[in-house]
């Protein structure tokens, strides 16, 4: 990855060094192995507004949890803090329940992804590929969900998410315990 001339040998270890406003451009189809928190592949937890753009690229992870965390629970923001990640794919393993998910503070200090022109690829059965969590906005612009194995789409689960112009394409039925679902919303979502 690349953020202006300066390389990094892993996307996290740029995502962990970029500033205020600056875009990190993913320079090759990377699959993440080795997971920065948890069983996530990547881990966002700050507070700068950033971009990724995938430069046409592929981003795919199978550590189990999500390919790219974002969680601004703890990062000390007091505005909203907005990643945008664009121009590519990210694919999740059969074993990582979903592509991208966020989480903001409160109803003042939301965290807003702003998805654009990706193809997002989750198979995961009974499970949804983008999720928002309580009080984050994820806008989605240009989205291709193909979900197989009876994976799902999009899922509001406490927080807002808008679709504009997003196919969802889903193959499989899971049933047990969760039923298959291009769109979901619960928890106030």
């Amino acid at each position: 990855a690349m953020i202006a001339e300066q390389n990094y040998f892993s996307l996290q270890a740029a995502i962990d060094a970029v500033q205020e406003g600056e875009t990190i451009v993913l320079m090759k189809d990377i699959n993440v192995e080795t997971p920065a928190y948890g069983q996530n592949a990547l881990n966002y937890a700050r507070a700068i507004n950033f971009t990724l753009d995938l430069n046409g690229k592929t981003l795919s992870a199978s550590t189990g949890n999500s390919v790219f965390r974002y969680n601004i629970t703890q990062a000390g923001a007091t505005d909203d803090v907005t990643v945008t990640i664009k121009n590519g794919t990210i694919t999740a393993g059969e074993n990582t329940w979903c592509v991208v998910m966020a989480a903001g503070l409160s109803a003042d200090v939301r965290a807003v992804y702003n998805l654009e022109d990706l193809t997002i690829n989750a198979s995961k059965p009974g499970d949804l590929a983008v999720k928002a969590w309580d009080y984050a906005l994820i806008n989605a612009k240009n989205v291709t969900v193909n979900a197989t194995k009876g994976a799902g789409g999009f899922y509001a689960v406490g927080g807002e998410i808008v679709l504009d112009n997003c196919t969802v394409n889903q193959e499989g039925l899971w049933t047990e315990p969760y039923l298959s679902m291009a769109v979901a919303v619960s928890t106030g979502g």
